[in-house]
């Protein structure tokens, strides 16, 4: 994990990619991207959850300029995480529909 803006072209892609052909490898594809962009929300909010505590050890501390200053750096970093993690989850449901679509299909008979 960690390439964040590799995963969203690749749900992009697949969410945009024609439903041409045997599906199998397409779903297999999507399985897969989904799987990856799971697990990468999960780390999202794992890192989301350390920040909140550093925060609050921070407040507790108080430490001057200094500490005010992490504190700020903390919490930017903590709302574009929270931006990542609600676009991620909106590309998921996405990709989750597309899926549910090509099975859809792919049980439709010929």
């Amino acid at each position: 994990m960690g390439d964040r803006p590799s995963l969203i072209d690749r749900i992009e892609a697949l969410v945009e990619q024609p439903s041409e052909g045997s599906p199998d490898v397409l779903l297999e594809a999507m399985e897969h991207t989904l799987t990856d962009g799971y697990a990468e929300a999960l780390a999202i909010e794992g890192e989301q959850l350390r920040m909140e505590r550093e925060i609050a050890a921070g407040l507790a501390e108080a430490g001057g300029e200094a500490g005010a200053a992490h504190l700020v750096a903390l919490s930017e970093r903590l709302a574009e995480l929270e931006l990542e993690l609600t676009r991620l989850r909106r590309l998921l449901d996405g990709l989750r529909a597309r899926r549910e679509s090509v099975l859809r299909g792919a049980a439709e008979p010929l």
